[in-house]
């Protein structure tokens, strides 16, 4: 799910929907999600591409480096002429953090069209959609079979939950020491 193309024209309808969603998520996180992060996702060796169990941190040179190529405003997009271009080849877009969510979003739809009115719909993890279910429960990141959080949702509809720790993905290098997926794209770290 990462984009690499410098452009990319005819956008489908729901690339563009997809795109709005991100705008909207880096608007609304002041830039701490940031769809431009892979560069520094791969640096940290957590593309599919790379991910390796032989792992090094980057170099504070490395992250400095790619630093510059992480900012939404190398990317520019033209919702009416349907088009996307990247303002240089090194910034690259990871919608990870959305297109899990939208493929659950996607997923319940299809359930619900076709009767089903409980349940949930789980992609990759961290991702659910929730069709009508009483209450939700958060897993412990630590402790197996506990909780952290559990909602009580009254049988709400149409919900959506996402998480994300380091306790799923992440590396450990020589010296024992964790590296969360979770990368800040201010500072690289």
């Amino acid at each position: 799910h990462a984009i690499r193309d410098t452009e990319i024209d005819n956008l489908t309808e729901q690339d563009i929907e997809i795109l709005q969603k991100v705008q909207l998520a880096y608007t609304l996180t002041d830039g701490y999600y940031n769809p431009t992060i892979y560069p520094l996702v791969k640096l940290w060796g957590f593309s599919p591409f790379t991910f390796t169990a032989n792992f090094t941190p980057p170099t504070k040179e490395q992250i400095n480096q790619t630093l510059p190529f992480i900012h939404f405003d190398k990317v520019v997009i033209d919702y009416q002429n349907k088009s996307l271009k990247k303002t240089d080849d090194f910034t690259k877009l990871d919608l990870g953090g959305i297109i899990k969510g939208y493929a659950s979003d996607i997923v319940a739809t299809v359930l619900k069209n076709a009767g089903h009115t409980s349940g949930y719909v789980n992609i990759g993890g961290s991702s659910l959609t929730l069709l009508s279910v009483q209450s939700l429960g958060i897993r412990h990141p630590l402790k197996a079979g506990k909780t952290i959080l559990s909602v009580n949702t009254n049988g709400m509809h149409n919900l959506s939950v996402s998480t994300s720790g380091d306790y799923e993905r992440f590396h450990i290098d020589t010296n024992g020491n964790k590296y969360s997926h979770l990368i800040n794209p201010f500072d690289g770290y």
